[in-house]
């Protein structure tokens, strides 16, 4: 790759932002559902709770949100985001997508240092088009991967800027905005190393400038230590060698469509290896050193990703896919390079340009045509969330009750604080995950005087009066599927808030950990792993879901996790529910 001309060089990069930026809003600002979804609760909490400087320098501050990863941006990001717009979720909306019209400026002027024009517009088009850049425009708990991102475009920019000019304070400021990029996301800790692997001078003049950046990979070592109190961190599944090892790329590939879209086309992970492997074959061929550091530069993008890879989502994969795609520019740079000079008279130059214009318009089309598909499923599939978190926060009354919700139990936890705290309501509604046990635990009477459950056809939440509710639901039908006398065994035990645990007997199936009273958080875990907990006593218990559809619960036990420290060991048979007798007809 060499360096571009620089001819008109200020009127392109202003019409490229412009369209960019007409771009990213035209097509995501009509968000599908414009309120708050997954995360964003907690962080919104956490901003309203803690001062900006805080989730940068007070460990206690900064663990309240976790304490498992380091990434005080996100919150400081919120933080902004609440003094500006308050609970208006629209506001914040508007600033996730100038955030990503930026990163597409960024890309772009980045990529320009090496590639043509065409070729480095056409590569930030098929970014923004793509599945896992729709599925980040639509959540905001996923801005630091975003701005992470732009942090380090910029660094790497004034790096080379640095290198080229013999520039001291371009690489300094090339170490400070390495240094935000990994207070927005570890994942972009290993940038300095790709410092080195940049066709940019020698060897020694790359390491030369690389320092001031890896004088911040120890700062920022140092400052996670303090912040976490432990060096490790991160919260990926427990690793099964080598068979995850050998699905990773597998699981890499898929997760660029984006679950939903993924569903939708499952050609889509042959269609991307086919596609990758030829750009690879093509730059091998016509430059074998920028295929080294291609190759090279694989780990560095990798690595970070691989303790979640058993669970890959888009959001893990948002550099890789960007990576992917800069390497097939990469490729048809080189094959138009070697046709202008003659190098080969096996492609000639009209040639060379057709065969890089239709693999790009493939390529654009192909991941246009995954996005639509996962932008309309991804919104169709949290229009119930965003309902029913409306509800919570400033509909529903104390006598509601949210019966299996579709959302984590901590989004719900979040909204009624926000109803509380900041809102000044009454309480709302409450709610819980497991049918079956609502119905033992109201067995002798309705504790509530409405339940509410998302109608996948009406698009709302419906009530009901709990009586007729109970009397409709809550008969032999369901409680036949739940049985008694079923083995179950429950390992769980604790250090330093890391807790490893294994359910059993049968492997088969799957396992939820209901936790509360009667069952207001419902988390389904793998049979084996680890999960990150903090000091809490909460009572709790085990449910195993076979493969034909029957159900088994473990008696209410309690977890108790004191300094880090704590552990569960349960070995016995499962328990019956109570049936409602007061219904008419035996219901």
């Amino acid at each position: 790759m060499g360096k571009s001309a620089p001819a008109g060089y200020c009127a392109e990069p202003a019409a490229a932002a412009g369209l960019f930026l007409l771009l990213t809003l035209g097509l995501y600002y009509p968000v599908p559902v414009n309120f708050w979804l997954i995360d964003d609760t907690q962080f919104l909490k956490h901003a309203i709770l803690y001062r900006p400087w805080e989730s940068f320098f007070s460990p206690v501050a900064w663990q309240r949100l976790g304490g498992v990863n380091f990434n005080p941006w996100l919150s400081f990001s919120y933080h902004i985001d609440w003094s500006l717009f308050g609970l208006r979720p629209g506001g914040f909306y508007l600033h996730h997508l100038l955030s990503l019209a930026l990163l597409d400026i960024a890309a772009y002027l980045t990529l320009r240092l090496w590639l043509r024009p065409g070729l480095s517009f056409i590569s930030v088009l098929a970014f923004t088009l793509s599945p896992v850049f729709a599925e980040l425009s639509q959540t905001l708990m996923c801005r630091h991967y975003i701005e992470g991102m732009i942090f380090s475009c910029i660094s790497i920019y004034a790096m080379v800027w640095g290198t080229r000019r013999g520039s001291r304070p371009a690489q300094l400021l090339s170490a400070l905005f390495y240094l935000l990029a990994c207070l927005a996301k570890e994942v972009y800790v290993p940038l300095p190393f790709f410092f080195l692997l940049l066709p940019e001078g020698r060897l020694r003049e790359r390491l030369t400038a690389c320092l001031p950046a890896f004088a911040m990979t120890v700062l920022y070592f140092f400052w996670r230590w303090y912040m976490l109190g432990k060096i490790g961190g991160g919260y990926g599944a427990t690793l099964s060698w080598p068979l995850d090892g050998l699905l990773f790329f597998p699981h890499l590939l898929s997760a660029t469509g984006a679950g939903l879209a993924i569903k939708a086309h499952p050609w889509w992970p042959a269609a991307v290896a086919v596609s990758v492997l030829a750009a690879s074959c093509l730059l091998l061929w016509l430059d074998k050193k920028s295929f080294g550091r291609a190759l090279l530069a694989l780990p560095l993008i990798a690595l970070p990703i691989v303790p979640v890879s058993t669970g890959m989502t888009g959001r893990y994969v948002f550099l890789p896919l960007f990576c992917l795609i800069v390497l097939h520019a990469v490729a048809w740079e080189g094959l138009l390079k070697r046709s202008a000079a003659n190098f080969t008279k096996t492609v000639s130059k009209p040639v060379a340009r057709l065969v890089v214009l239709l693999w790009a318009v493939v390529v654009v089309a192909a991941l246009s045509f995954a996005a639509i598909t996962h932008y309309r499923l991804f919104g169709a599939s949290v229009a119930g969330q965003a309902a029913e978190g409306s509800f919570v926060l400033q509909e529903g009354s104390a006598g509601d009750l949210l019966l299996k919700p579709m959302s984590l139990p901590h989004y719900y936890e979040g909204l009624a604080w926000l109803r509380n705290r900041v809102l000044r309501l009454p309480p709302g509604p409450s709610v819980l995950y497991d049918e079956a046990i609502y119905c033992s635990d109201a067995a002798g009477g309705p504790k509530f005087s409405r339940v509410w459950q998302y109608d996948e056809t009406e698009k709302r939440l419906m009530p009901r009066q709990a009586q007729e509710h109970l009397c409709r639901t809550c008969g032999p039908e369901l409680l036949s599927l739940v049985r008694a006398g079923v083995p179950l065994t429950i390992d769980f035990r604790c250090s330093g808030n890391v807790c490893l645990y294994e359910f059993g007997p049968r492997k088969d199936g799957s396992y939820t950990v209901l936790a509360g009273e009667p069952a207001g958080i419902a988390y389904q875990m793998p049979a084996r792993g680890r999960a990150v907990l903090e000091d809490m006593k909460v009572p709790w218990r085990l449910r195993y879901t076979s493969p034909e559809g029957w159900s088994a619960y473990s008696p209410v036990l309690t977890l108790t996790i004191a300094q880090g420290k704590g552990s569960v060991s349960w070995k016995g048979d499962s328990i019956p529910l109570q049936k409602a007798d007061y219904c008419a007809g035996g219901r």
